[in-house]
């Protein structure tokens, strides 16, 4: 699958759980963080697109995403991501 086809739907699931995507120039990788009571997930803007994905996808598969419609390809990869963390 098309990695800026998995980041935009990233993007979408994240909208859907009112998480803002910020990509900044950040020395780490990327975090998720609260600022003013606003969810936001801050990725460094000099990674690859692939490292994006893997980070916004890690990110997401920490919360609680069962009350939301994510397209089955998305679902998959926060199941992966969620799997490795409890590895």
């Amino acid at each position: 699958m098309d990695d800026q086809f998995l980041l935009s739907a990233l993007e979408e699931s994240a909208r859907q759980l009112a998480i803002e995507i910020r990509y900044e120039n950040v020395e780490n990788q990327g975090a998720l963080c609260r600022i003013q009571g606003k969810k936001i997930l801050i990725v460094s803007d000099y990674l690859p697109l692939k490292m994006k994905v893997k980070i916004v996808a890690e990110q997401l598969a920490l919360l609680e995403t069962d009350h939301i419609y994510l397209i089955p390809q998305i679902r998959e990869l926060l199941n992966q991501y969620q799997k490795d963390e409890f590895i």
